[in-house]
């Protein structure tokens, strides 16, 4: 809305834990490279509210298509890439054997990594029985 970005999380309330988590909102900007970084900022004085406007283009939906049974497809796929959307695109297209029947694949989440070790033991937890645990519980 108004030429501006945000993104909207779960956090919780320093000093306010037993509250449960809150849905936070806050202002990002999209780096020369694709990815975007989060302005940061104070929360001891009110936040400007987004700008009216119209949405932009994003490249991805802006919620899900639930004119299909997407959402009971019971295959997931968890991988590392230094090129997110080109390894999207592989695994739309069909040049990945074992990804290709399960196509369209519709991104969940992404996670990057300053160190691409962290990043393999990351995919390799994830990969694991209570990686997957934790992926039905907090992702899927």
């Amino acid at each position: 809305p108004g030429g501006d970005w945000w993104m909207i999380y779960h956090g919780y309330e320093n000093g306010f834990r037993t509250l449960g988590r809150q849905p936070l909102l806050e202002p990002i900007e999209w780096t020369r490279d694709g990815w975007f970084h989060a302005k940061g900022g104070t929360l001891s004085k009110p936040m400007a509210k987004p700008r009216k406007g119209l949405p932009g283009p994003s490249g991805f939906a802006l919620s899900d298509d639930f004119s299909t049974n997407l959402c009971n497809r019971s295959q997931h796929y968890v991988g590392q890439t230094g090129d997110l959307k080109a390894r999207i695109y592989e695994h739309n297209s069909g040049k990945s054997v074992r990804t290709e029947r399960y196509r369209p694949w519709h991104l969940v989440c992404y996670l990057g990594f300053a160190e691409e070790r962290k990043a393999i033991d990351f995919e390799r937890y994830l990969n694991s029985g209570s990686g997957k645990t934790f992926l039905r519980r907090h992702f899927i």
